[in-house]
């Protein structure tokens, strides 16, 4: 799990990122979002072209698959349910 900074929003928020290679965002590119684990977190590119270094898209089903047979699994789903219940507590 990864504390994010948004710079567009000048907001904190906690997501999935278990990534933590990282990449040069494109000329001309404007950097959206970093963190302490990874500085280029999401970027645009002109007009609707996003570069993502989260993952947005994960849900219960998603995590319970990618971590199966690993021994630390039961944190991972303790961290992303904590993150996914924040979420919903504030309507976001």
């Amino acid at each position: 799990m990864n504390l994010v900074y948004s710079r567009t929003y000048q907001k904190k928020f906690r997501l999935f990122s278990g990534i933590t290679i990282a990449f040069d965002i494109p000329n001309g590119a404007k950097l959206l979002a970093t963190s302490k684990v990874c500085r280029n977190q999401a970027f645009v590119l002109i007009k609707m072209r996003y570069g993502l270094q989260f993952h947005p898209e994960v849900n219960d089903k998603l995590i319970n698959a990618w971590f199966d047979d690993i021994s630390y699994k039961d944190a991972i789903i303790k961290d992303f349910l904590a993150i996914k219940n924040e979420y919903n507590r504030i309507g976001a």
